[in-house]
């Protein structure tokens, strides 16, 4: 690897060429749960069969574990019958 990037190996099927392509490693969204911090959304990211291993992180209000945005997903009122 070099300066954050990866290696991928393609093969041709023709003539049996092997070609390594070099590409940009992506940046991880969000941050792991060790590093979460009090006043940090706590929001998983991902999807929603997939067990929580990165969270939003941006600033919350305080006393809340979400964002604004994320606390409106979160907290959703009830309907009225």
């Amino acid at each position: 690897m070099t300066n954050g990037a990866e290696i991928a190996l393609a093969e041709h099927s023709e003539n049996s060429i092997t070609v390594e392509i070099e590409r940009p490693i992506e940046p991880q969204i969000g941050i792991p749960f060790v590093a979460l911090r009090e006043g940090q959304c706590k929001f998983p990211l991902g999807h929603n069969n997939d067990p929580p291993t990165r969270f939003y992180g941006d600033s919350t209000p305080i006393g809340s574990p979400y964002c604004f945005a994320h606390r409106q997903l979160a907290y959703r009122p009830v309907p009225r019958r």
